[in-house]
């Protein structure tokens, strides 16, 4: 452990589980613990605030500095045109509040809804993250006297690290966890789809059989080695094998001795999470 800075504490957020990993800094960091705490499945419903403190021990959380990744199931994923003649971000916000219960028909005011705002964008890619989990895991950390450095959902960290970087107008771009899909398509710069998928099946057949799916529904079938297929996240061999076509960007382990696997820890370790080469 450092004895100028905390450790980082790396937390993954599920409907049913949370999982903790705690890295050392130094020149040469190391994961010092991993650990995986089962919720209630009334949780988020009736919060135990305690409850992280009761079950782990002190090693995982204490003198450390928090990076929560939310799982995409428990989040809203949307797309907002550009209203026309929009003068300010405002009006846009405005505008993503009304699509948001058109589409979900829930009320907006309890949810926080982040916008992707670049400029002179046609149309932008919108999240909401439910006000109570937001103010939940403030509460939990805060009892634990551990600062949260950032909260992110799993997809948008995805995007963050990788799709950006790319540098193609034409991508399809998956964010792959142990049960869910993350897609977004986008052409000319332009957001075509974005939501989450749940995985159920051999991956080896869905993700596959998704991919073409979503082409084909907006008439990209006959471009499909004209789009970039780049896919991050928990992919394993077989599932890579059978996406021959697509450009996969992350390992599927951790490439050390720390033997974390993309399927258990990914989740919570995203944003650090080792990147192909």
């Amino acid at each position: 452990m450092s004895r100028f800075l905390p450790d980082d504490l790396f937390v993954g957020v599920e409907k049913g589980k949370l999982t903790f990993v705690r890295r050392r800094r130094g020149f040469r960091p190391s994961f010092v613990v991993a650990s995986t705490i089962a919720l209630p499945n009334d949780f988020w419903e009736k919060p135990d605030v305690d409850l992280i403190g009761r079950t782990l021990s002190g090693d995982v959380w204490s003198n450390t500095r928090a990076s929560i990744v939310i799982a995409d199931k428990l989040v809203r994923y949307f797309l907002v045109e550009r209203p026309q003649g929009a003068r300010n971000a405002r009006e846009i916000e405005l505008a993503a509040a009304l699509r948001f219960e058109e589409l979900y028909g829930e009320d907006a005011r309890r949810w926080e809804i982040e916008i992707d705002l670049p400029p002179w964008a046609s149309n932008y890619l919108a999240c909401g993250i439910r006000d109570t989990h937001l103010a939940l895991l403030s509460q939990v950390f805060a009892a634990l006297h551990v600062p949260i450095k950032h909260i992110s959902p799993f997809g948008i960290e995805q995007w963050n690290r990788h799709g950006r970087s790319l540098r193609t107008p034409n991508m399809c771009f998956l964010a792959v966890s142990s049960d869910t899909a993350w897609l977004a398509l986008r052409r000319d710069r332009r957001w075509l789809s974005a939501y989450v998928h749940g995985l159920h099946d051999d991956r080896t057949k869905e993700l596959p059989e998704l991919i073409h799916r979503e082409l084909t529904r907006h008439g990209l079938q006959e471009q499909w080695n004209n789009h970039a297929i780049c896919i991050a996240g928990a992919i394993d061999k077989e599932a890579a094998g059978a996406l021959s076509s697509a450009r996969i960007l992350s390992h599927p382990t951790w490439p050390d001795s720390d033997h974390l696997h993309a399927d258990s820890h990914l989740l919570a370790l995203s944003s650090v999470w080792p990147i192909c080469k």
